[in-house]
């Protein structure tokens, strides 16, 4: 399990070049977010392999926004403050990335 956590504002990768290398990985940014947050990838996205859970392990609604071919925001905007889990299935297994939530 890795968990990369890094400062990255929404909009300030302007270039087509990709943060993710790796196409079985993922990146989650910014993290902590206060109601958005990109979720990317090494290869293009699928959103019906996007979940978000709680610390229970509840699916909790999400807003899906702008996709590109290797990111896509998701909005948390609603949901309690906290930590949350965004589990992605990139066609061989599952990876998943732990966001802070904190819309204060």
């Amino acid at each position: 399990f890795e968990l990369i956590a890094c400062n990255i504002e929404p909009g300030s990768n302007k270039s087509d070049t990709s943060l993710v290398a790796d196409p079985l990985k993922i990146l989650v940014y910014p993290n902590p977010t206060k109601s958005a947050f990109i979720l990317e990838s090494g290869k293009q996205l699928v959103r019906s392999n996007i979940s978000v859970f709680n610390l229970l392990g509840q699916s909790v609604h999400v807003k899906f926004g702008n996709q590109q071919d290797k990111k896509i925001e998701i909005d948390l905007s609603g949901n309690a403050t906290g930590v949350y889990f965004v589990r992605y299935n990139n066609g061989r297994s599952y990876v998943t990335q732990k966001v802070s939530f904190v819309p204060w």
